[in-house]
């Protein structure tokens, strides 16, 4: 997945939830979501977060407000749900 896949992503459910565009500033926002994909190369947790954002969060909804959320919306997403890269199963 790529920082454009995942602003594309964040486009629609902007669209879906607002009913309205969200006009991209591509340049700001894929900076953003550049890195946050160096914490989640595949995107799984980002694309599961974009969608608690919307859900959860009453807004103003921004790529810039969305990185700062993040974490926090990290820690509600549940554990059976999250794709963690985690291979500490290889050393049990």
């Amino acid at each position: 997945m790529q920082a454009g896949d995942l602003l594309r992503q964040f486009s629609r459910r902007f669209r879906a939830h607002t009913g309205h565009d969200y006009p991209p500033t591509w340049g700001r926002d894929i900076k953003i979501f550049k890195k946050l994909l160096v914490s989640d190369p595949k995107g799984h947790n980002l694309t599961s977060a974009i969608g608690l954002y919307f859900d959860n969060y009453p807004g103003p909804y921004s790529p810039v407000y969305f990185a700062a959320e993040y974490s926090t919306i990290l820690q509600n997403i549940p554990s059976s749900a999250r794709a963690d890269d985690n291979e500490s199963w290889r050393f049990e």
